[in-house]
């Protein structure tokens, strides 16, 4: 019987999270993924802490991830980690060691970074390989240290999971409002590379090869394309050129490539389409932002995590597997009819 009325009892409840204020606070997000698709995914929560009446906010970053952020127009600042302090968390103590120079130019940037007087730093690293918790400058530190990391468990996109250590700013969900910075001179270009409708911007390149959907299938939706009246820009970076003159080759003399050095002039190519064909890869995750109509091809990782952001009828996922490349190349030429007809 005691047992029973102990379990009537109520239990005390968790202490709630201590509140923070965030009108007018100056907030630093610590970001040292290498991985630039990841970094983009960071936008929508920046813009959350805008919203919220954040006064500024500042991204310490990567090299690659800081170009890609500076071309989101929030008005946040973008801070580069120098080269030379991408290291691992543990260095030796000697004092003759050579990392002593590292340590010295480490405790340099922190005090550069330091008179910026942050009133909130948030580690949104999230790397067992990267210590961020050094640059955590704020009065108030939140992050992925203090809070747990559910982002391995796929039940949410990665940006909503981004703003789990943001609670205690009053943040509960990111915000997708967000333009891109590209310039008229980017965008003429890329209007040039296209001649007829509808346009149609493939990407068939990945860094990882586990994420690439097979060439020949790319090429395919390009030929569909052509044979239909429309124009076809296969596109990449600089590392997918070989790739793309193999898919462009496939496709005929129908169609254009893009694989320039600057992200500006791609994030044009796939603004100017009428829709986007895609890997899972940065790309992909751009043209989300930039609400293009998009088709993309999943592999290996989950389009739950890493898929559009939103519910949303532009946005269409196709999960490819090997034993059914056919059936999956036919659903994709569907999806994409479907796409180019919401577009028109």
């Amino acid at each position: 019987m005691s047992r029973l009325l102990d379990a009537l009892k109520p239990r005390p409840t968790a202490p709630s999270e201590p509140k923070i204020p965030l009108e007018g606070q100056r907030v630093l997000l610590v970001h040292l993924q290498r991985t630039v698709d990841h970094a983009v995914l960071l936008a929508p929560a920046a813009k959350a802490l805008f919203d919220g009446g954040a006064a500024s906010v500042d991204v310490f970053a990567q090299e690659a991830p800081a170009r890609a952020l500076a071309t989101i127009d929030l008005g946040w600042r973008i801070h580069k980690l120098p080269e030379n302090l991408d290291l691992p968390p543990e260095v030796p103590k000697d004092r003759r060691s050579p990392w002593r120079a590292v340590r010295e130019d480490a405790d340099a940037l922190a005090a550069k970074l330091a008179k910026r007087k942050f009133d909130v730093a948030i580690d949104l690293t999230g790397s067992a390989e990267i210590d961020s918790r050094r640059w955590l400058l704020g009065e108030h530190q939140l992050g992925w240290h203090v809070t747990p990391d559910i982002r391995a468990k796929a039940d949410r996109h990665l940006s909503r999971a981004m703003v789990l250590p943001m609670r205690p700013l009053g943040i509960t969900r990111p915000s997708f409002d967000i333009e891109l910075a590209l310039s008229e001179h980017s965008r003429a270009r890329a209007s040039g590379l296209y001649s007829s409708d509808p346009k149609v911007a493939i990407l068939p390149g990945a860094r990882d090869p586990d994420k690439a959907w097979a060439p020949e299938h790319f090429a395919r939706i390009g030929r569909w394309v052509v044979e239909r009246g429309g124009s076809v820009v296969v596109a990449g970076t600089p590392e997918d050129r070989a790739l793309v003159r193999e898919v462009k080759k496939q496709i005929g003399a129908d169609c254009e490539s893009y694989t320039n050095k600057g992200l500006a002039g791609l994030l044009a190519v796939l603004d100017e389409a009428d829709a986007v064909v895609t890997n899972d890869t940065m790309p992909m995750q751009f043209a989300f932002l930039l609400r293009v109509p998009t088709l993309a091809i999943f592999t290996a990782m989950s389009p739950i995590v890493w898929g559009p952001w939103e519910q949303d009828p532009r946005f269409v996922v196709v999960t490819a597997q090997a034993d059914a490349d056919d059936i999956q190349a036919r659903a994709a030429l569907h999806y994409l009819e479907g796409l180019l007809a919401c577009a028109r």
